[in-house]
This record gives C-alpha cells, sequence and structure tokens, in this order.
C-alpha cells in the first residue's frame, strides 16, 4: 500500500496504474498492440485541430480520487491544463486488448471510467 502523492511523485519503468493504494501492472503489449495503437493514434491525432481535441498515450488518468488509470490512448476536448495527469473526464480513452487481458480486468476498468455501464 503507497499514498497517492508517493505514486505520483515516483516513476515507473513500466508504468503501473493506481487502485486505492495498490500498484497494478498492465499487460505489455506486442508488436501489433503497438502498431494498431500507432495507427489509430495518428489518424485521430492529426485531426486534433479540426476537432479540438488533445491526444495522448498512456497518459496517467485520474478517474477517482485514489485511482489513477493508463488507457492506451486518451483524446480531451481542447488542452488539458495540468500537463503532466488527465483529472478531467477524457472525451474518448482507448483500450486495446492484448491476449493476456483478463476480461474482469478490462470490466473494471470500464467501470472507472464508466460506472453505469
Amino acid at each position: 500500500m503507497i499514498t497517492v502523492d508517493e505514486y505520483l511523485s515516483t516513476s515507473y519503468d513500466p508504468d503501473v496504474e493506481y487502485v486505492d493504494g495498490e500498484l497494478v501492472e498492465r499487460t505489455v503489449g506486442d508488436t501489433q498492440h503497438g502498431r494498431l495503437m500507432a495507427v489509430i493514434g495518428g489518424y485521430l491525432c492529426n485531426r486534433e485541430t479540426q476537432w479540438g481535441i488533445s491526444g495522448y498515450m498512456a497518459p496517467r488518468t485520474q478517474v477517482s480520487p485514489t485511482r489513477f488509470r493508463l488507457p492506451d490512448l486518451c483524446f480531451v476536448l481542447g488542452r488539458d491544463e495540468d500537463g503532466q495527469i488527465i483529472r478531467t473526464p477524457p472525451f474518448l480513452c482507448i483500450e486495446i486488448l492484448s491476449k493476456d487481458d483478463r476480461a474482469a480486468d478490462i470490466r473494471e476498468k470500464i467501470e472507472d471510467i464508466w460506472p453505469s455501464a
């Protein structure tokens, strides 16, 4: 168990999610995962100005006071003011599933972002 402040002041390689005091490792994607992330991210980032969005790859995203997730791709309307952590509800989060992802873990992430899902 660590505090939010400890989590936010520490760098992890690879980065980890923070859920209610616990560090949660993410599934490391393979080349297909990375390629899909690049293609989708590139498509959407090429339209940032036109659509008024800003895109980020695996940003720390605060979904509650004690939960920080790392969506593969995250888009906010306009610009995120903080620059380090996305704290406002994102316009779009994309999680690219890997063969090692478990349905229960993905469901929990979805419910963090969209509680009525």
